[in-house]
């Protein structure tokens, strides 16, 4: 009996990880496209001097050298980059190349675990399991909602052992367009992601 609530607490623990790199590899995938509406509601275009046009384009030279591994080098057509900001790119793109990969690997782990409860015909034992998955992103809501300058402050703190992400706007004006209420936006995206993939899998799994 132990070593099966080991086996369900590590399936547990396997599926919030992989749903999570899943979103957010699904997050940045798509952000062109949310990017796209949040430039009238963030004034990115009175800001920039920049047509939204031109904004999209920049925005895409970005999100193709950070989820493409033969794109070496970032040049934006429009902003011009400290060294500094260069590095920090290349160290976001290691980031999310890393997640891609986590997220291919936890695809795989998410069809096996299902397999695996279904097989065994232990839906029952997962339906806490399962809850506990769908309600613990409300934690993380009400953290953004309530604190996002200390979560986005950690976050970076976390995943960044210098401070190159605190961009000056002088010598990378990029982090003008690049405002901080868009990743939180990007955070809910994301969340809401993570939501469908394992509602999804509960209901598979459940069949």
């Amino acid at each position: 009996m132990i070593q099966f609530r080991i086996k369900q607490v590590f399936a547990f623990i396997l599926t919030v990880v992989a749903a999570f790199s899943i979103s957010i590899s699904l997050t940045i995938i798509s952000s062109p496209l949310s990017y796209k509406l949040t430039i009238p509601l963030f004034g990115l275009t009175d800001k920039s001097g920049l047509s939204g046009d031109q904004l999209m384009e920049n925005f895409q030279v970005i999100v193709n050298y950070l989820l493409n591994p033969t794109v070496s080098s970032l040049e934006m057509p429009y902003f011009p980059a400290s060294e500094g900001g260069i590095v920090h790119f290349e160290e976001v793109k290691v980031l999310i190349q890393m997640n891609l990969i986590l997220s291919l690997v936890g695809l795989g782990a998410i069809f096996l675990i299902i397999w695996w409860i279904r097989k065994q015909r232990i839906m029952t034992y997962f339906i806490q399991w399962f809850q506990i998955a769908v309600y613990f992103p409300l934690f993380l809501i009400f953290l953004i909602i309530v604190s996002f300058d200390q979560v986005f402050l950690l976050f970076h703190k976390i995943l960044f052992n210098n401070d190159l992400w605190l961009f000056n706007p002088m010598t990378d004006p990029v982090i003008n367009v690049l405002p901080q209420e868009l990743f939180m936006i990007y955070f809910f995206i994301a969340i809401l992601i993570y939501e469908v993939i394992i509602l999804i899998s509960r209901k598979i799994s459940f069949r």
